[in-house]
């Protein structure tokens, strides 16, 4: 069976089954909510039938669950309604990547190496689309909560009293919001407050509902008070809160709006490869040989790569800094081996200073690989671009090969043959001696040979000639392909360049988080405007809340939660030394004064140009989401031009050049 039709019996097998996932989809969906629905029994067969499928599919397993270990924080209903709402958001991720992988094989022209790439980039096609479904419903619940707070604040200037304003809210909150509204009612009115808020603390699904849940608790436990311009504390606090949830919804909106189609215009252009291709063998067929050949399978490689990096350099400045909760198995399973662990803290003590450097840098990006872990990855990192240029080359080796035996589609187009099944017939016997004579020697009595035997065929002598010096210059570039010593060398280069490539995307993400910085002192301050006016409210308490909300110091910050047990002064002296940031260290010169005067002394600048902070945050939100957004639309357009100049341009004119040298002979 020929490549052509395996293409065509795969691509109708996937289309039959992606027909029918998509009509089993379609038959269970009832409503988009989470609301509980009854359904039919054939639904909930179709239902069991995918949550079966996608919790026991190996790779599949691992992104149910973390989208429903995600529903069950954001949206904690019964648990038949998180399987249901899990499994459908699985479905629609796996049934676009499917279209994708389709799409990829309908115009891969039976090119293996095209369709393995496709497939790859059809798993970051849906790793997206669960990145993408996630945060629709955060952005939904984070809406929600901003009404929620609306509604509390009206009828807790009727009722008075937290608990009895949440009951009032329950009945107009919708859903999503509507199951966390009754979690912090039952809390208040639980026996231990404290406890059942420490138990949250756990499972909060952002920390603006945490930090809902605590003004709430607070209030319950000290009372409400008015303070000196007339307002409600509780009222002022969640004023404060809806303000921060309000500049995050803003922030979002700009992000999404300033990075809108850049995944788009990344990933583009490596599906349209072939087009590209096609395109040019169409108009100068002689161009196949660069496009089938070595050149064109390492250009192909390559954009693939770039692309790759691109696109996860775009997802990095989109969605900012993101804490890694990978497992990390492999890397895990490597450091129990105690031969490699000992190897690898051998090379971090050698280089001590150096790796404590890359141990901070992990921490303030969020991801707890470890250096240990991180050493690892840059080796088998390493080792990964080695197999790929191995693989690259023996793919390009075999089409080579491949294509010298098989593909003779344009020969003897400028011989003037009697007719065309003439033609036809030299080319039959020159695929047939071709591939028959691959391993004999160029010598005039083989040659006298092959062409008798191809003369036995019919074919004159004049043109016998010309097949048989067709047969053996392809014989003849048939044995000049084969595994160059320089080909080394590219392996050591690709060594080098995947080791360092975990390392240059660290240092690429610290750049990201630093631009955060000064968002995050900020909000820091509106911590402490809400904290600040709660009696008996020490150091301890708000360390505890800024690491709630800290991301780019919260090594710091957890450091000195731990060092305040031996001396409150020297642990926060000592964090801001850790810190060069001037106004981080200017809010640690705040919390030092608390020690000697109050809280409300200490940050009484931070309530006096909250109008001025509130202003320049913003500012600087919208400073920081251009500076992105120009950095993103730069490096979005590196595969396209790559595309444009090395796939399509390149190979024309390295054809021009070849007709020019050709002329001038």
């Amino acid at each position: 069976m020929s490549s052509q039709t395996m293409m065509r019996v795969m691509l109708i097998a996937i289309a039959v089954c992606l027909v029918l996932y998509i009509l089993l989809t379609i038959s269970i969906r009832k409503k988009r909510s989470l609301t509980p629905v009854k359904g039919t029994k054939a639904s909930m067969k179709g239902i069991f039938w995918l949550y079966r499928f996608f919790s026991q599919t190996p790779v599949l397993k691992r992104y149910y669950q973390k989208i429903k270990n995600f529903l069950e924080i954001n949206y904690p209903a019964d648990e038949m309604s998180i399987k249901r709402k899990a499994t459908l958001t699985t479905a629609k991720c796996v049934g676009g990547a499917l279209l994708l992988v389709i799409f990829v094989i309908s115009i891969s022209g039976g090119d293996w190496f095209y369709i393995c790439m496709g497939a790859f980039m059809s798993y970051f096609i849906f790793t997206y689309f669960v990145t993408a479904a996630q945060e629709s419903l955060d952005k939904k619940l984070l809406n929600q909560l901003g009404d929620f707070i609306t509604n509390i604040r009206h009828h807790y200037s009727v009722q008075g009293n937290v608990e009895d304003s949440i009951y009032d809210t329950l009945d107009e909150t919708p859903y999503e919001m509507g199951l966390h509204a009754t979690k912090i009612y039952k809390m208040l009115t639980a026996t231990n407050v404290e406890h059942e808020v420490d138990k949250y603390k756990d499972i909060a699904p952002n920390k603006f509902v945490l930090t809902m849940v605590a003004i709430c608790a607070t209030i319950k436990e000290y009372g409400d008070k008015t303070l000196d311009d007339g307002q409600s504390l509780f009222l002022t606090n969640i004023n404060y809160l809806k303000e921060e949830i309000n500049v995050e919804l803003i922030k979002r909106r700009r992000n999404a709006f300033l990075f809108s189609g850049l995944i788009t215009l990344t990933l583009l252009p490596l599906f349209f490869l072939k087009a590209i291709e096609a395109w040019g063998t169409s108009n100068i067929p002689e161009m196949s040989s660069f496009y089938n050949g070595p050149a064109g399978t390492a250009v192909m490689a390559g954009i693939f790569v770039v692309t790759v990096i691109i696109y996860q350099l775009i997802s990095n400045l989109k969605d900012g800094h993101v804490d890694d909760e990978r497992e990390h198995k492999i890397i895990t399973w490597l450091l129990t081996i105690p031969v490699i662990n000992k190897l690898v803290t051998i090379e971090i003590n050698r280089h001590y200073t150096k790796h404590l450097r890359i141990d901070d840098g992990l921490k303030m990006v969020g991801d707890r690989i470890g250096v240990k872990g991180f050493l690892i990855k840059r080796i088998l990192f390493g080792i990964l671009a080695i197999l790929m240029i191995n693989l690259v080359i023996f793919t390009a080796e075999w089409r080579t090969k491949h294509n010298l035996l098989n593909e003779f589609g344009t020969t003897f187009e400028s011989s003037i043959v009697p007719n065309e099944e003439y033609r036809q017939a030299m080319r039959d016997a020159a695929i047939d001696y071709t591939l028959s004579c691959r391993k004999m020697a160029d010598t005039p009595e083989n040659r006298q040979m092959v062409q008798a035997e191809i003369e036995k065929r019919g074919i004159s002598s004049k043109f016998s000639a010309q097949v048989t010096d067709e047969v053996f210059y392809r014989v003849a570039k048939y044995k000049d392909v084969y595994y160059r010593w320089w080909f080394l060398l590219i392996n050591i280069l690709g060594y080098f360049a995947g080791f360092y490539l975990p390392y240059l995307i660290l240092q690429y993400k610290l750049r990201i988080v630093k631009m955060d910085m000064e968002d995050e002192v900020i909000q820091y301050q509106t911590i402490v405007l809400i904290l600040m006016h709660v009696d008996g409210m020490l150091v301890d308490t708000v360390l505890d809340w800024l690491e709630r909300f800290s991301f780019c110091f919260r090594q710091s910050i957890q450091e000195c939660i731990i060092n305040l047990e031996y001396s409150t002064k020297k642990a926060l002296q000592k964090m801001k030394n850790q810190e060069t940031f001037p106004p981080f260290r200017r809010f640690v010169d705040n919390l030092l004064m608390v020690e000697d005067e109050d809280i409300l002394t200490a940050f009484s600048e931070i309530e006096t140009d909250r109008e001025y902070y509130k202003e320049k945050r913003k500012t600087d939100n919208e400073i920081i989401s251009t500076q992105k957004a120009e950095v993103g639309k730069i490096v979005a357009f590196i595969p396209l031009i790559l595309t444009l100049v090395v796939y399509m341009i390149v190979p024309f004119a390295l054809y021009s050049i070849q007709m020019m040298k050709s002329i001038g002979m």
